[in-house]
């Protein structure tokens, strides 16, 4: 809740030095008009003492703004009380009406005219597509010729949970390698799964016959003969294997990356028979890597997949084509001005919030957003000892520090204590104490909080809170109206005009009607009757977590369809390369290394990465800002010089 004080020591940082009487007579008449207005006492004398001023700022500080909207009416109320001529009564309203105003403009409140009026329909739904754009030639899902978990016999589970627990737990005697994600785990294992896959649909192999021993032999390091075998017959896999790929329009680089994804199965097998920690002491890991860089190095001259100009757009034309329409799709009715099913509606705003986190601020990469869960409640004990009456948090839970909980990042609301003039943020979620010596104003804020095992980045940057940084998206609503409308459910009239319940925790007006967004999103589960966790983005058909594979073709997918309806041509985006269109466009407006270094923290990698990957401009691009600090070097040397005429002479 926003209070009419906090807004005043807002709106009083806006004013400028010679406005100071206006804000002087703005709080005179609240004190002694509109209060009264609302049933306040009046005040005992012609001027306001010390303890009337005290009383004004305490009741401020408890009033939403929303109590403004009908300032006309309380205002006129207390002119009666007051029996304050007419006459005199216009110069009290234009202080009321600037700041009322001056709320409109900001945001802060939403324009009673925009309320009433009738809302516009909004134009058709872009078409709905059913596949990602085919731009590959030969393009094919290549899941198919993988197994999936449910096809897997209970020992082939049991041994991919074997393997899994290998590869993530911190403590593994036989393992000589530091332990990996969770994330980085199902990888190997669905690796795994395409090589079943392969055996079983081109080979012919009987899926119960399937163990680790048909992708990786065992072999005594002391038998030559059975050592070489079981390198012949990898490397005939591998190579048919990447055959059949490559015939279907599959690059080396995919090849090299499932091949890579070989080299912890390689260590799995042979755990406790090698001694260098990479396993570089395994005949069979010598022929494996050799692969490896033989189909790198043909990837290093290979074409791209799908060219960059049938795929690039710079952060402007993305923000202003792709992200804030999306924003505009979350109607309630279509074109023909039929209503939409609040499962349509949630998955819209699902779409937009998708895009708002990887080009309204410093995008992180997709896996820690597909597997973002959100604070649902606060109980009493967790309860903060600076949280004032009518404010509420979503804290993070109790179990946050387990086992299983710190692999997941958590969307939390919470209230700091921001420094206008230079944006520094302070507070207990923070660990930093407010000073008591300048001004701060206290915000509500929502944040990513991300513990080292939830971000690929972690060992480097370790525990990180990101900032859901708020902006204003569409018809007067910001970014954390959309965020609090998802997860809280939303008040709609019968015009489409809707207010939050994030904003407005009591109902708006009685011919408001209640929505569920995310929870209408939510199925429930058959097996224990229960809601499935506090996942924050789910799948619109299964209401489950949205695995990351299906979270990168949901951002493709929506991306494709709001850049057609564009007329921008079919274009094919996903997550880690708006990772790129982001950098590259703040990398080519940056003009100092403080800046670079930290975009780079933002985005979460290193300078290292951020130069290697992530920019690709081209030479004239990278040379630009060079160029313009030496033109206008020589610029001002040229026009500081002395003219000389033709004898040499000064003139």
């Amino acid at each position: 809740m926003q209070t009419i004080h906090a807004t005043l020591q807002y709106y009083e940082k806006s004013l400028r030095s010679n406005d100071k009487q206006h804000l002087r007579d703005l709080m005179s008449v609240l004190r002694r008009y509109w209060m009264v207005g609302l049933g306040f006492p009046r005040l005992t004398s012609a001027r306001a003492t010390l303890a009337d001023k005290a009383n004004t700022e305490y009741a401020l500080s408890n009033l939403p703004i929303e109590r403004l909207y009908d300032w006309e009416a309380v205002l006129e109320t207390g002119f009666n009380v007051e029996q304050k001529e007419n006459k005199n009564r216009s110069a009290h309203r234009s202080h009321v009406r600037r700041f009322v105003n001056w709320c409109f403009e900001n945001g802060i409140l939403i324009n009673p005219a925009i309320l009433t009026q009738k809302q516009k329909r909004i134009p058709e739904q872009p078409q709905a597509v059913g596949k990602r754009p085919k731009l590959r030639p030969n393009d094919i899902d290549f899941s198919k010729f993988a197994l999936a978990e449910k096809d897997l016999t209970a020992d082939q589970a049991q041994l991919l949970k074997t393997y899994g627990d290998y590869l993530e737990k911190t403590r593994q005697r036989q393992r000589r390698q530091k332990s990996i994600r969770d994330t980085t785990s199902s990888m190997r294992q669905r690796a795994v799964r395409k090589f079943w896959g392969f055996l079983h649909n081109q080979r012919g192999i009987p899926k119960e016959g399937l163990t680790f021993d048909s992708i990786i032999g065992l072999a005594d390091f002391q038998d030559q003969v059975a050592t070489d075998q079981v390198i012949d017959d990898f490397e005939d896999l591998a190579l048919e294997y990447a055959d059949f790929m490559a015939a279907r329009g599959c690059v080396n680089r995919t090849i090299s990356s499932d091949l890579v994804s070989l080299t912890r199965l390689c260590q799995y097998q042979y755990r406790g028979q090698y001694l260098n920690k990479h396993g570089n002491d395994i005949p069979l890991m010598g022929r494996l890597r050799e692969l490896i860089n033989y189909y790198e190095e043909l990837s290093s001259n290979e074409l791209a997949a799908i060219p960059l100009e049938l795929k690039w757009l710079d952060l402007p034309h993305v923000i202003n084509h792709v992200t804030l329409p999306a924003f505009r799709w979350t109607e309630h009715r279509t074109a023909t001005w039929s209503k939409r099913s609040d499962t349509k509606i949630a998955d819209d705003f699902a779409n937009a919030i998708m895009f708002a986190v990887f080009t309204l601020m410093p995008p992180r990469r997709s896996g820690e957003w597909c597997r973002a869960k959100i604070a649902m409640a606060c109980d009493l004990k967790s309860r903060p000892d600076d949280l004032r009456e009518g404010e509420w948090i979503w804290p993070l839970p109790s179990d946050r520090r387990s086992q299983d909980e710190i692999k997941f990042s958590y969307l939390t609301r919470q209230y700091v204590h921001v420094d206008p003039q230079t944006g520094e943020k302070f507070g207990p979620y923070l660990g930093t104490m407010p000073p008591a010596d300048r001004y701060l104003e206290r915000v509500p804020m929502w944040f990513k909080d991300t513990p080292p095992r939830a971000a690929k980045s972690g060992d480097s940057h370790r525990y990180q809170r990101i900032t859901i940084l708020n902006r204003q998206v569409y018809q007067g609503k910001t970014l954390y109206d959309f965020l609090e409308a998802y997860l809280m459910g939303y008040w709609r009239d019968k015009r489409g005009n809707w207010v939050s319940l994030g904003r407005s925790l009591e109902r708006p007006h009685e011919k408001f009607k209640y929505h569920e967004l995310r929870s209408s999103l939510l199925k429930i589960e058959e097996a224990s009757g229960e809601q499935p966790a506090g996942w924050f983005f789910l799948g619109r058909k299964s209401g489950k977590a949205i695995r990351i594979g299906d979270f990168g073709t949901k951002f493709a997918l929506a991306f494709n369809r709001m850049t057609m309806h564009a007329q921008l041509g079919r274009r094919y985006m996903n997550p880690h390369l708006m990772r790129s269109v982001y950098a590259v466009y703040m990398i080519e407006n940056s003009s100092s290394l403080a800046e670079l270094k930290s975009l780079a923290t933002a985005m979460g990698h290193t300078m290292e990465t951020l130069e290697r990957i992530y920019d690709k401009r081209r030479p004239d691009q990278k040379m630009r800002l060079i160029e313009v600090k030496v033109q206008k070097t020589i610029d001002d040397i040229c026009g500081a010089s002395t003219t000389w005429d033709l004898q040499g002479k000064s003139e």
